[in-house]
């Protein structure tokens, strides 16, 4: 509402009709003067009391008016509180929607990120893996009798064969012996020791 309705207050019951009499029929004198006069002089109480009473009403509505007003001026103040509070409460679920926003957007930065450092992280574990085997590999490679191979034959043990264009230079073989002579192998992956014979 755009103009705002000032408040009147007034107090129940007024004084309007305060003061005011009701005029006694003189019926005894216009009797005797015969002029007729005592039914015009009747009248004039009945007038008295209508306006009274009208002047009564009067008050009442006026009365009820004011406190028609008054309520209204009431109800329209609490309308524009309740319309303040509920812009304040708008505005603030705006902020709220707002930030919901920023903070999803940040998780999903977040789960990005972390997708891609998993993604790397497994690539490094398999490279380290992989650099780990080498090492093996290569360290196997440069262990003392690497350069022999050991095929494994059925029903005779593991025997080790030397390359071609080595010969055992031991004392107890002396030089191009080709017989076969006995060695412990132990396997380095079960730990299990295996007798055989190595043949030139």
């Amino acid at each position: 509402m755009s103009d705002h309705i000032a408040p009147v207050y007034s107090s129940w019951p007024s004084t309007v009709a305060v003061g005011s009499k009701t005029i006694e029929p003189n019926n005894q004198g216009n009797t005797e003067a015969g002029t007729g006069l005592g039914i015009q002089a009747n009248t004039i109480p009945h007038q008295g009391d209508l306006y009274l009473r009208l002047s009564q009403v009067l008050e009442g509505e006026i009365w009820s008016h004011n406190e028609t007003r008054a309520k209204l001026v009431t109800e329209e103040a609490r309308s524009i509180d309740l319309e303040h509070r509920f812009q304040q409460q708008a505005y603030q679920v705006t902020q709220w929607q707002e930030a919901c926003r920023t903070t999803y957007a940040a998780l999903d930065n977040h789960r990005s990120e972390h997708e891609k450092l998993k993604q790397e992280y497994d690539r490094l574990t398999m490279e380290l893996a992989r650099l780990q085997q080498d090492v093996i590999n290569t360290n196997s490679a440069k262990a003392p009798g690497g350069n022999l191979s050991l095929p494994l034959y059925e029903g005779v043990g593991n025997s080790v064969a030397l390359t071609a264009g080595e010969q055992c230079s031991c004392d107890a073989c002396g030089p191009g012996v080709t017989e076969p002579w006995p060695m412990d192998v132990t396997d380095e992956d079960t730990g299990h020791s295996n007798s055989g014979y190595a043949s030139v």
